[in-house]
């Protein structure tokens, strides 16, 4: 009986009183994000970061999120794997991911390959993947792609409208196997043009090498900067420093496809919006988390892309503005005189508007005062000239002549 009356108890303050107990069920979401470089490089971590910042804020519950950084870029032999896939198999062992969530093409690529030993019924989000890169893999199950455009006869096209006049295009991508994969697309989208300009691909190079050939390229040249996490030495670089060091050095324009790149003395064009990948891929994961079946996903059609450039880049080189794209925007315009001081020259242009009246005021107090001084002379002269003739008046009037008239 004594039993009976402690169960009922149990059950009646679990009902009455539900949210005493949630924090034994309350848990937060957990999920596993692979970075294909590590060490913060851009233009991935970009990505990382906007789809960081927007989950966090989005999501109605706790989310713990566990980066992992591959760096798989640049050592993508299979056999140095294995030690790491022992780490991620023993890390999840006791609680799996909720998510899986791959940036990067190396990540996507590691993830293929040991999805099956390492987390085969969990969902999984491939972010900052080209299209180009997702088309050459194969997509794992129970999975949703959001994809990357890169549109890379878009930035030739774009490269041949602003600099008219070119007919060498050299091309910098690093020796990394990722690197030469887009050494490939690179020669297979740009043969296209080949009857108009002459690819040179400066991948056989190191680094110092490549800094050297820009700085004496000849005449109509320009430079479309892709990659370089590792030069043909084997050093491995920060994309976004060796393209500041290749930019100091040129004596031609560059052109990037990454936003990465925008803002540091590329010209511009069709870039790659890191940012809005990220905040893209967030959306889409709160989704899975949700519950919705990540393979039921679908992923509308990308917009399309819209030129930007830099408008101190395009003064350094003398483009007209009237060469871009239709629709381009131009950033970093010099603001003008106005922008700059219009408070300051509206209050002198006042100032100056008050002291001009106050002169119109005090020459036309002169103008007058100078007609009321002459008038005031012919006065006092007709009064002289009546005062002086008062006395021959008296005069005439008191002699006999006037008398007999």
């Amino acid at each position: 009986m004594r039993t009976t009356k402690l169960l009922l108890t149990i059950v009646l303050i679990l009902l009455f009183f539900p949210g005493r107990w949630s924090w034994a069920t309350d848990l937060p979401k957990r999920v596993l994000l692979l970075d294909s470089y590590g060490r913060n490089v851009a233009p991935i971590s970009n990505i990382i970061s906007s789809f960081r910042t927007e989950l966090s804020k989005l999501s109605p519950e706790a989310i713990d999120l566990h980066e992992v950084s591959l760096e798989m870029a640049r050592f993508a032999q299979p056999e140095q794997e294995v030690p790491f896939v022992n780490f991620l198999k023993e890390r999840f062992s006791g609680h799996h991911p909720d998510l899986v969530v791959s940036v990067g093409g190396p990540a996507f690529t590691f993830l293929a390959r040991h999805r099956e030993y390492l987390f085969p019924d969990t969902p999984v989000l491939i972010a900052g993947i080209a299209e180009q890169v997702l088309n050459a893999g194969l997509i794992p199950k129970n999975a949703v792609v959001v994809p990357i455009r890169i549109n890379l006869k878009g930035m030739i096209d774009d490269i041949l409208r602003v600099l008219p006049d070119t007919v060498n295009i050299y091309v910098i991508l690093g020796a990394s196997d990722l690197e030469k994969f887009w050494l490939n697309e690179c020669r297979h989208e740009f043969a296209a043009f080949s009857n108009r300009v002459k690819f040179t691909y400066l991948n056989h190079l190191t680094f110092e090498e490549i800094k050297s050939r820009v700085a004496a390229l000849p005449t109509n040249s320009a430079i479309f900067y892709g990659l370089l996490i590792m030069d043909a030495a084997g050093i491995p670089f920060d994309p976004s420093e060796a393209l500041k060091g290749i930019i100091a050095d040129a004596n031609s324009p560059v052109f990037a496809l990454h936003e990465s790149f925008f803002g540091v003395g590329t010209v511009g064009g069709r870039l790659i919006l890191e940012r809005a990948a990220g905040l893209n891929a967030a959306d889409f994961a709160l989704r899975i988390l949700k519950g919705e079946p990540a393979a039921e996903i679908s992923i509308p059609s990308q917009p399309l892309d819209v030129p930007v450039y830099d408008s101190r880049v395009l003064q350094r080189w003398g483009i007209s503005e009237s060469r871009l794209p239709p629709g381009s925007t131009v950033y970093f315009r010099q603001p003008s005189i106005w922008a700059l001081y219009r408070w300051h020259i509206s209050g002198a242009a006042v100032l100056l508007i008050f002291q001009a009246f106050l002169i119109a005021r005090l020459l036309l107090q002169n103008r007058r005062r100078g007609l009321a001084e002459r008038e005031l002379a012919k006065s006092e002269q007709r009064l002289r000239m009546i005062t002086n003739a008062l006395p021959v008046l008296i005069a005439y009037v008191d002699s006999d002549q006037c008398y007999r008239i």
